[in-house]
C-alpha cells in the first residue's frame, strides 16, 4: 500500500501603512522574529542574508523548528523550509507587495504537509485531528503572525507573548 501525503495550503495577509522597502528592511532582518512574531519566544540566526540562510524559532511552549531559506527576492520576499530535526514540514513563502507609494500587502502562504506534522497519532484519526484541531489551528497562527508583524512595523513595539489570542500548538 503506497501512502499519500498531501500538502495543505493556507495564507494570510494585512495591509501595512509603510513602504514595501521598510517591510522588507524589517522582514529581511536577522532576529525579526523576536520582534514581531507573537508565539517566538526566540529567534537566532546561524547564517542570514541571502539563500542558504539559517535560523531557528524556539516557541513559548519550548517547540524548537528550523528555518532554511531557498529563495531570497530581495525587496519582495523569501521562501524557507520548516523542520523539526531533519522531517521538513513545510514550506513558507512571504511576500510583499506594493498597494500604493507608502502602503504594503504582507502575505505569508504555508505549504504544509499535515500527515507528517500529525504522524506520532494514529493513521485512522489524523484525518479529523488535521480538520478539527491542525489546520484550524495553523490559520490562527499565521494571522497572529501577520497581525503582529504589522504591529511591529507600524508602531516600532515589540509584540507581547499572544498578543492577538494564544495558540495551543505553540503558546504554553
Amino acid at each position: 500500500m503506497v501512502s499519500m501525503v498531501r500538502k495543505s495550503v493556507l495564507s494570510s495577509e494585512v495591509i501595512i501603512n509603510c513602504s514595501p522597502v521598510k517591510v522588507w528592511k524589517i522582514i529581511s532582518s536577522p532576529n525579526n522574529l523576536n520582534h514581531g512574531h507573537p508565539f517566538c519566544k526566540a529567534n537566532t540566526f546561524q547564517k542570514w542574508g541571502k539563500v542558504g540562510a539559517r535560523d531557528t524559532i524556539k516557541y513559548y511552549n519550548n517547540l524548537v523548528l528550523n528555518r532554511y531559506f531557498i529563495e531570497w527576492r530581495k525587496g519582495k520576499g523569501y521562501d524557507l523550509i520548516i523542520a523539526k530535526g531533519n522531517q521538513n514540514l513545510a514550506k513558507v513563502t512571504w511576500e510583499i507587495l506594493e498597494i500604493e507609494k507608502d502602503v504594503s500587502k504582507l502575505k505569508i502562504s504555508l505549504n504544509i504537509y499535515a500527515e507528517i506534522a500529525l504522524k506520532k497519532y494514529p493513521f485512522c484519526i489524523v484525518p479529523f485531528i488535521k480538520q478539527i484541531y491542525f489546520l484550524p489551528n495553523m490559520n490562527k497562527y499565521l494571522l497572529s503572525v501577520v497581525k503582529g508583524f504589522k504591529y511591529y512595523i507600524e508602531t516600532g513595539n515589540d509584540v507581547k507573548e499572544n498578543q492577538f489570542d494564544n495558540n495551543p500548538m505553540f503558546s504554553l
